[in-house]
């Protein structure tokens, strides 16, 4: 393949590296944490987290908007637009800080009532909530370098970055358990190491762009309102998505009957599937901005060929943890948090439903890059209202349950979606898609999932680290062969690699 090519893979491979050392660091970081301070306080953690994350929304759809824009004035060297979409985003997010610290401080003030906070933990939870108000105006300023790295192409070191903040996270958590700190001085501490990599964000954006003259407000709405116009289409996509995501803990606090007890288990929960969320974004991200500068280069047959390329690759990389999480559940759980865990292992396997989707990851770089937004903002709206209805109905009687039923709904429509009209929006053939992407790993993976579920009935006395070990050795060791034999060969996965492990080969001209 071309360079273009090498650098799309190269990328993404930096980006599942990243993540899944960023993964396994909170895999062990939070039965620490939950084990410390109990359900009840680990919950009220959970709960301020969310809030901050959905306060978030108010900036839903403008980072792509970014990414694209930028991407594209990047391609056609128009570096004064640049300049001017950047100071202009930056005035935005200011705005937008702004009012994500007064809501802030209005639930400090007056919105505090709708959670079930012990009265013995209020005034812990009013000062974790104003700390998440004071790191927002930061994040918020800053979030923009994020975007320029990936929009320069630069994802591969834009990646190394995940795992800074987890690994210092897992060092605070270790001070805290060993001088038996507060659980409000903890999530303190963790606000610091979320923000620790801008100063490093901002000393790599210099090999692009003068910091002096791009990183300061400015107001060129004239210039940019194409920009801002896309993105308030991707803002009700990605306000719906995100809404799905971020209200999940955020309703189980205000009416699951057990309270925030059932925000901390849905944190264990999805903490076991995060991985799966995270590999989404290995099939995306990185694509967006070569796809949106093919795209603008009217080169078809690239974005053709890498569409059903990196579909198939994402859904054979995925499916196998899909199955092995659902066969191995009860196992997971007890060897990551004991028999706190015992009640969750059918709504964990119940949640594997929510990514048989995954594989159409990589199609969403196209949707966005070819600006075909309309019908999947109307659609992802509709669907959004339905799932949190669901969250809200349902917390009361199923608890923690109500936000996996609700996941899983909400990702079954959006495959059957994307099957009926979008592929064929796109330029792509949905029966090709699922004969080459889906249906051979999707049968291998179901038959490995078989022969280990019936390996681990023939070992039931055996501890859950052990039954987890042979499954993953069997397992692995089975599904591997039979995707080296029947879906990619071995010399292509050589290839992949050495186009992962590849240097920067497009070339991308640094700027003053």
């Amino acid at each position: 393949m071309g360079s273009r090519a090498r650098l799309v893979f190269r990328n993404t491979g930096w980006s599942a590296i990243s993540q899944i050392t960023f993964i396994a660091i909170k895999f062990i970081s939070i039965p620490l944490v939950l084990h410390h301070f109990g359900k009840e306080q680990y919950g009220i953690i959970v709960v301020v987290t969310a809030l901050s994350g959905f306060l978030q929304l108010l900036s839903a759809g403008l980072p792509v908007g970014i990414v694209r824009h930028a991407a594209g004035w990047i391609a056609e060297e128009q570096w004064d637009m640049l300049r001017r979409g950047v100071r202009t985003s930056l005035s935005l997010f200011s705005i937008l800080g702004l009012v994500n610290v007064a809501i802030l401080v209005g639930i400090v003030l007056f919105g505090y009532r709708a959670f079930h906070v012990p009265p013995e933990s209020l005034t812990e939870f009013k000062l974790m909530v104003m700390a998440a108000a004071a790191a927002s105006i930061l994040y918020w300023y800053f979030c923009v370098a994020d975007q320029l790295l990936v929009a320069f192409e630069d994802v591969a070191w834009l990646s190394r970055m995940i795992a800074l903040p987890a690994l210092l996270d897992l060092g605070w958590i270790l001070v805290v358990r060993r001088y038996d700190l507060p659980f409000h001085v903890y999530y303190w501490g963790q606000l610091l190491t979320m923000l620790t990599p801008i100063p490093l964000k901002l000393w790599r954006l210099r090999r692009h762009i003068n910091l002096v003259a791009h990183l300061r407000p400015g107001w060129f709405w004239a210039d940019c309102h194409d920009m801002f116009r896309f993105s308030l289409g991707l803002f009700s996509i990605a306000m719906s998505q995100n809404a799905v995501n971020q209200l999940r803990p955020i309703v189980l606090g205000m009416r699951a009957g057990t309270g925030m007890i059932a925000a901390a288990e849905f944190r264990v929960l999805f903490q076991v599937t995060q991985v799966l969320f995270l590999m989404k974004s290995w099939f995306s991200d990185p694509l967006l901005p070569t796809m949106t500068k093919a795209v603008a280069r009217n080169d078809h047959r690239f974005v053709e060929r890498t569409a059903y390329a990196m579909t198939r690759l994402a859904w054979v990389i995925t499916v196998f943890p899909v199955v092995m999480i659902a066969v191995c559940a009860k196992d997971i759980l007890q060897v990551y948090v004991g028999n706190q865990g015992d009640t969750l292992h059918v709504w964990l396997s119940f949640w594997m439903l929510a990514f048989i989707g995954s594989y159409l990851a990589p199609i969403s770089s196209i949707v966005v890059a070819k600006g075909l937004l309309g019908p999947l903002v109307r659609f992802t709206g509709i669907a959004a209202v339905c799932t949190i209805l669901l969250y809200w109905f349902l917390a009361p009687t199923l608890n923690v349950g109500a936000t996996v039923v609700g996941n899983v709904m909400f990702s079954l429509a959006h495959i059957v979606f994307y099957h009926a009209y979008m592929l064929k929006k796109i330029g792509l053939q949905p029966g090709r898609l699922f004969r080459e992407a889906f249906i051979g790993p999707f049968i291998i993976a179901a038959v490995v999932g078989a022969a280990v579920s019936l390996m681990l009935m023939q070992i039931p006395d055996w501890s859950s680290w052990w039954r987890l070990g042979a499954a993953g050795i069997f397992g692995g060791l089975l599904y591997g062969t039979l995707i080296l034999t029947w879906i990619i060969k071995p010399a292509e996965c050589r290839r992949y690699y050495e186009m992962i492990r590849q240097g920067n080969p497009a070339g991308e001209p640094e700027i003053s």
